[in-house]
């Protein structure tokens, strides 16, 4: 039986929780040759960079054009545009405002993608629930994080 396809990780937010997959995952790794099996963090990853490839392409600005902008060497942009190595916050920041564009906007049109394919990233439901700054607290429904946050508070 052929293997499934490994995409890795290139964007998670840390989740702090008792147990250390979160983290494991937050850094890219799953024990399997570096990398995290494919699913709704990897999509959404990907989708970042397909992105960012988008808007470079309506901009009609190639690779080498972006690069002049770039304080990333031509070796570090392809390695992380092919997906060999991660991409993280800060290069997306920086791709994304020489791009003429924010961040926030290829973030927000790459998760709309991946909920669109019928994948979600986290399930607010109701919740009304906000940080410091007034924003909304997601509940992150998770198989099994009742149960674990439950055997946690035992232990």
């Amino acid at each position: 039986m052929p293997h499934p396809l490994r995409v890795p990780i290139w964007i998670l937010p840390v989740m702090r929780t008792g147990s250390d997959l979160w983290m494991r995952l937050a850094h890219g790794y799953s024990g399997a040759m570096g990398r995290a099996e494919i699913g709704v963090a990897a999509a959404f990853a990907y989708q970042v960079v397909r992105e960012l490839d988008t808007v470079r392409t309506k901009r009609g600005m190639t690779h080498a054009a972006l690069l002049e902008h770039l304080s990333i060497s031509r070796n570090y942009y392809y390695k992380r545009l092919r997906g060999e190595l991660p991409l993280n916050l800060n290069d997306v920041a920086e791709i994304a405002t020489a791009l003429g564009t924010t961040p926030s906007a290829v973030l927000t049109r790459a998760e709309r993608a991946v909920r669109a394919a019928g994948h979600g990233l986290s399930d607010v439901r109701g919740v009304d629930d906000t940080d410091a700054d007034g924003l909304p607290l997601a509940a992150l429904d998770r198989p099994g994080f009742e149960s674990q946050q439950e055997t946690e508070q035992h232990d």
